[in-house]
């Protein structure tokens, strides 16, 4: 009788004990995620925008994590949504600390965590996390006006439960412009053999063809890319020691004032704008051998 009442009172206390320590843990685990993040929503308006111009913005914040006890980290998830002309899923969502792109909610992926050099770091009351995406896209091709938006949203990995940490909302308004340019990007000029009789005539014209929907106005500027000739408008030096290039409008005859921009009026249909680049002769110098010299012709138009 002893030995059965003194077995019968272990296996009690042994169930009471169990018993004591599941109870703590219930009502110490909280299981929902719940956070209050610094940065909750972001509008970001692009204005008139010409077509497939690309974007790039950063939505960032720090999140203060406010349930009494996460078991396992958690995890970042997006959902695209859109109005006007947007189509949904327009932009392109990473997370910076990680590199990644975030998720979607209908494809779950652990990938982007809350920690990225611990996904299964615990998450206690009072703990702070940073959060940085990179919202990236290209605005569309057809004129009319979009807004994409996308709400991202943290996942706690033990229970499931989701979070909204905030909303980024991206409006423009695609617009055709005015003119679009119908030559090459890249235009050659060669001069051939020269020799100093043939400075004074050498002359060569490069012709940049714009076509306009209606007239307006257009803002030219010329860069060189070799160094500026001081002292001597439109003049800079060519890759040939001893000689230079002299640019010139070539409607009005006037030398080209290098970085300065020159107004244009462009009537409706085919415009041309014409530059003529001379080579010359630095004073005192005979040179020989090859020669390139480069420029960059910037066209503002609406």
């Amino acid at each position: 009788m002893g030995k059965f009442t003194w077995t019968r009172k272990l296996r009690c206390c042994f169930l009471i004990v169990l018993l004591s320590l599941v109870s703590q843990y219930a009502l110490s685990a909280d299981t929902t995620l719940s956070l209050t993040c610094s940065n909750t929503d972001m509008s970001v308006y692009l204005g008139n925008v010409i077509p497939l111009s690309p974007f790039q913005t950063h939505f960032a914040g720090t999140c203060k994590v406010n349930s009494t006890f996460i078991a396992s980290g958690g995890f970042y998830t997006q959902i695209q949504s859109g109005k006007g002309n947007t189509t949904g899923r327009d932009l392109s969502v990473v997370a910076a600390a990680s590199g990644y792109p975030v998720p979607y909610e209908s494809a779950l992926s652990d990938i982007n965590c809350f920690e990225p050099s611990n996904c299964e770091r615990r998450l206690t009351a009072g703990d702070t996390f940073p959060y940085d995406f990179i919202l990236s896209g290209t605005t569309h091709s057809t004129p009319g006006l979009y807004v994409p938006m996308v709400t991202l949203y943290g996942t706690d990995r033990g229970f499931g439960n989701t979070v909204t940490i905030g909303t980024v909302i991206v409006a423009y308004t695609v617009v055709q412009p005015a003119c679009s340019m119908s030559s090459a990007s890249q235009l050659s000029l060669g001069f051939g053999a020269l020799t100093s009789n043939d400075f004074a005539s050498s002359q060569q014209v490069a012709e940049i063809s714009l076509s306009c929907t209606a007239a307006t106005q257009v803002n030219v500027t010329l860069v060189p890319t070799q160094s500026a000739v001081t002292g001597s408008p439109g003049v800079s030096a060519t890759t040939l020691d001893g000689l230079s290039m002299a640019a010139t409008w070539a409607d009005s005859k006037t030398a080209v004032v290098f970085n300065t921009p020159r107004s244009f009026a462009m009537s409706k249909g085919t415009n041309l704008i014409q530059l003529g680049f001379r080579p010359q002769l630095n004073a005192g110098s005979s040179p020989v051998g090859d020669f390139s010299s480069q420029y960059t012709l910037n066209i503002v138009y609406p």
